[in-house]
């Protein structure tokens, strides 16, 4: 889940539509300065839903939740179930960096889907990109419902989006998806 300004809002509208159960793990790419990550993850948690909890070394990792990538840190799934973290280039575009995000869930996961939120400059397409290339599905935010919708209109105009709505929109169609 790939968001800017405008995205919280947005990823916790979408993260109540689920129950909980579903076999997903949700990994969320928000921009943000380090000093708002912990509050971060309190306001994602309102959707009630889907688990959000920091990404952190030895958290145990489990379908029907969801991991906030850290700022100044990337993910390592490990065989045993657990996630390491290791630091990242310090010269990244974005904090935490979507387009490296993707390129590392890409090389260590079978498969990687994308929806991308509300969001500002262009940090995300050339993950969107890789994700595209590499068989995942990506779907977007309707312009109409982001506070910016810069990222997602990028997305769109490469004709990579297999879906466009509102977040509620967004999570049925991964639900539908899902019962097939």
């Amino acid at each position: 889940l790939a968001a800017s300004i405008g995205g919280p809002e947005a990823i916790v509208r979408f993260l109540a539509e689920f129950e909980g159960d579903e076999p997903i793990l949700f990994v969320v790419v928000q921009h943000m300065d380090s000093e708002f990550v912990g509050m971060m993850a309190k306001q994602l948690n309102k959707n009630q839903k889907i688990p959000v909890s920091l990404a952190t070394s030895g958290l145990n990792i489990k379908p029907g939740s969801a991991l906030l990538i850290p700022v100044d840190e990337s993910i390592v799934f490990q065989s045993d179930g657990r996630l390491a973290v290791k630091d990242v280039n310090p010269h990244r575009t974005a904090t935490p960096c979507i387009d490296d995000v993707c390129g590392d869930l890409i090389n260590q996961l079978k498969s990687v889907n994308l929806a991308v939120f509300s969001g500002m400059a262009s940090d995300g397409v050339v993950g969107a990109t890789n994700v595209f290339d590499n068989g995942g599905t990506i779907i977007t935010q309707s312009a109409e419902s982001s506070v910016v919708s810069s990222i997602s209109d990028e997305v769109r105009a490469l004709k990579m989006s297999r879906f466009d709505g509102i977040p509620k929109e967004m999570a049925q169609f991964i639900k539908e998806r899902l019962n097939r």
